[in-house]
């Protein structure tokens, strides 16, 4: 084994408490992983160092708090999955169960979520299809308002992965539903993504299902929701052109936007980092107050005011979710 291979190999074995030297190591994990693949046809035993050491060490650092520790475990796990390091198996027995265990947590893991939105479009339209749509559904009839909000904020990411099939008798009923919810943030996050679900709709469900919808959307009762679906409305017009001049595509940093026919990005999502998704308290405790605090709550949020909710009381802040309808 290549010298400078094996003490970095024992070092993984043992992983040190100290999380200053955790992290830089975790940054220092995709060229370790390079290393090992280009020594790989000379010492057969690199074969199996990123499956059986470097991987796991990676997956065990994604944990629900944004430390830097996990930061970097998510950064590092993106880049590791963009140049091939990670075969689709690893991904599928290792990656996937450490994601799916990160949203057993979710009443203290809201970015869990995002994290699962970040990864699909490296898994694939297999693993999206057989393994995360099944969960995604679940997170969109939560009994908790945040959490269907942030579900809400993800569906560009999965309108852009799966097939016409999950997407017509899961997905789009499973958004109308959300588009009809209680609770006028989870509405508000729907009429942010509609652009996204109009791309891949089908002409006729568009015209029938997402049309209406969206026409609810702009008449309202919340004047947040009534904005945001304005601010879209434009978006949405153009998803109607025949032949289609929109479709969804990720920039260069791995973020969801879309992109007309001369290929430039001309809208983004509402929160362009993928982990910064967080409910914050003023939401928490406003989400259901008068249209005054509402106005309350959008004047703190502007001034920077972000503490992350991290347990809450469902009977109070849950509302009633829509039934997400799935046939698949």
């Amino acid at each position: 084994m290549p010298s400078p291979v094996y003490p970095k190999m024992y070092f993984s074995n043992d992983f040190t408490k100290n999380d200053f030297l955790q992290e830089n190591f975790l940054e220092k994990i995709p060229s370790i992983a390079a290393e090992a693949l280009a020594n790989s046809d000379r010492v057969e035993a690199l074969k199996d160092v990123i499956g059986d050491y470097l991987l796991p060490v990676v997956v065990r650092n994604l944990g629900w708090s944004e430390t830097g520790i996990n930061l970097a475990a998510k950064a590092v796990l993106v880049e590791m999955m963009e140049k091939g390091y990670v075969t689709q198996f690893q991904a599928e027995v290792k990656v996937c169960p450490a994601i799916l265990a990160l949203q057993n947590q979710l009443d203290v893991n809201t970015s869990a979520i995002t994290l699962m939105s970040k990864f699909i479009r490296l898994l694939g339209k297999d693993i999206a299809e057989r393994i995360l749509m099944k969960r995604f559904i679940e997170l969109c009839s939560s009994h908790l308002f945040y959490v269907r909000k942030l579900a809400a904020w993800q569906f560009g990411h999965y309108c852009a992965i799966v097939g016409s099939k999950v997407y017509e008798e899961s997905l789009l009923p499973c958004y109308l539903a959300l588009c009809e919810d209680d609770m006028w943030t989870v509405r508000k996050a729907c009429a942010e993504v509609i652009t996204f679900v109009s791309c891949v709709c089908p002409s006729e469900l568009r015209k029938s299902l997402l049309a209406p919808a969206f026409g609810k959307l702009l008449r309202d009762k919340s004047k947040w929701v009534r904005t945001s679906a304005c601010q879209t409305l434009g978006g949405f017009i153009a998803t109607f052109a025949d032949p289609p001049s929109t479709k969804i595509a990720y920039d260069i940093s791995g973020d969801l936007v879309l992109m007309n026919l001369e290929g430039d990005y001309f809208i983004q999502p509402p929160c362009k980092d993928g982990f910064s998704n967080v409910v914050t308290m003023e939401e928490a405790f406003m989400a259901s107050s008068t249209e005054d605090g509402y106005l309350h709550y959008y004047d703190d949020l502007e001034k920077g005011a972000c503490n992350e909710v991290t347990d809450l009381d469902s009977s109070e802040l849950g509302g009633r979710p829509k039934s997400c309808v799935s046939n698949g």
